[in-house]
């Protein structure tokens, strides 16, 4: 015997009650939850909610008698079970908290059926693949997206409730951790460039070698665990070179000096402490396979429906395959890349990191670096809410010329530079890089 998709009779019958008995309000708070026919699984059900919409849209009340008329002048009467049917249904007393959960409740029934309606599609197509994998990974994305389209559109009025509530927080002394946006590892970043706010895709901009992925691995670490998941896609490095450089960033032990033989019994110690807290950080989530556009939307998206990332960081982006269509520039691929981070960003209500190179023109001409020396920089520039650089001067500080190349120095001045920030404004925050652990850290 053949099972029937997710459904409940008594969950749409509710639902039609509920209409009968309060009308366009009922309506309304289906149609901001996006109902539709399709919500509805019964034949009869589909067909009066089509009429109900029919008559919400003429002004028609939505009352037994003009509802059956109206059935009655289509020849759909009978196709909904008669006058008896609707009598029936009418004998429902829903709640108006009853009709709020039906209305979820359908929607996620709903949800369940397209669910195995395109995975069945999906096994289909697995089971004849034979082209671009590329584009069934991202058919597996637009199989993700169901709930995205079914989300209420929040309005301007509801925004100002929320903002209004906030005030009403910050007035009482309540705010939580990341009430204001997400905090940067060292102690006058925040100050001085502002907390990363959900929906913000931030661009994190260096030459080669000069500590971009060490700022991902801390903003990774410290967000995990502050805040909660976060997935890291790295392509500069797979996920086994990435334990004991997390480890010496804790312990202050360098893992390069414990390879070659150079560290005390106590400093190795100290490094296996710091393995210890790695091992046992759940909430980083790090990715290494991930190669294009599509595979990463679509991990994402799956990783959503277990539990929800509070930030995105990819390591870089140069490095990932941007899909490049046939006759397609590689700045309008790279374009189309940044977009849909950002889609990302504001979709999911989370921060995106996304990590890019300067080119070469910032060392040869000894200056800070601009927007427009991030390679293939314009879409990057005007998809980005805030682009920071991490910048290395060789120029004089304190007094001392700092030899960049020099593998013995153990400390170098640098700074992240806020040269575009949405809200925030330009700005300056100046860092140490300890080379021997590849950790930045605050000035003092």
């Amino acid at each position: 015997m053949r099972k029937l998709p997710p459904h409940s009779n008594e969950i749409e019958e509710t639902i039609i009650a509920s209409v009968f008995l309060d009308g366009i309000t009922t309506i309304q708070a289906c149609l901001d939850k996006k109902v539709c026919e399709d919500s509805f699984f019964k034949e009869e059900n589909r067909l009066l909610w089509k009429t109900f919409i029919w008559a919400f849209k003429r002004g028609t009340p939505l009352e037994i008698d003009a509802i059956s008329t109206a059935l009655l002048e289509k020849d759909k009467l009978g196709k909904v079970g008669g006058t008896e049917y609707l009598l029936r249904i009418t004998a429902r007393t829903p709640t108006t908290v009853g009709t709020m959960h039906a209305i979820d409740k359908l929607q996620e029934l709903y949800m369940l059926r397209e669910i195995i309606s395109r995975s069945n599609q999906l096994i289909e197509n697995a089971h004849s693949f034979n082209g671009d994998f590329s584009v069934f990974t991202a058919q597996i994305e637009d199989a993700l997206r169901i709930r995205e389209g079914l989300e209420k559109q929040l309005t301007l009025n509801d925004a100002c409730d929320s903002i209004n509530e906030r005030l009403d927080r910050i007035a009482r002394g309540e705010l939580k951790e990341g009430d204001n946006g997400m905090a940067w590892p060292w102690k006058d970043a925040t100050r001085y460039l502002g907390p990363i706010q959900n929906g913000e895709l931030v661009i994190i901009a260096a030459r080669p070698s000069r500590g971009k992925s060490s700022v991902a691995r801390q903003l990774a670490w410290c967000w995990s665990q502050r805040y909660g998941n976060v997935m890291l896609f790295s392509r500069e490095m797979p996920v086994g070179e990435l334990p004991p450089l997390f480890a010496q960033s804790l312990s202050g032990s360098s893992w390069r000096e414990a390879r070659n033989g150079r560290l005390s019994l106590k400093e190795v110690e100290a490094l296996k402490e710091g393995m210890k807290e790695v091992k046992s950080n759940l909430a980083l989530k790090v990715y290494d396979r991930d190669r294009t556009l599509s595979q990463i939307v679509a991990r994402i998206k799956a990783q959503c429906l277990q539990v929800k990332p509070c930030a995105v960081i990819i390591d870089y982006l140069q490095a990932y395959d941007v899909e490049q269509t046939k006759g397609e520039t590689r700045d309008v691929a790279i374009g189309r890349f940044t977009r849909a981070m950002k889609d990302v960003a504001i979709d999911l209500n989370l921060p995106v990191v996304l990590l890019a190179q300067i080119g070469r023109s910032v060392e040869k001409e000894e200056r800070e670096p601009r927007l427009s020396d991030i390679r293939e920089s314009g879409n990057i520039e005007q998809d980005a809410d805030r682009c920071v650089f991490v910048h290395w001067s060789a120029n004089k500080t304190n007094g001392e010329q700092q030899d960049l190349n020099d593998q013995n120095s153990i400390d170098i001045k640098c700074a992240l530079i806020q040269a575009k920030g949405r809200g925030e404004g330009q700005a300056t925050c100046p860092l140490v890089f300890h080379r021997p652990t590849a950790t930045f850290k605050s000035v003092g």
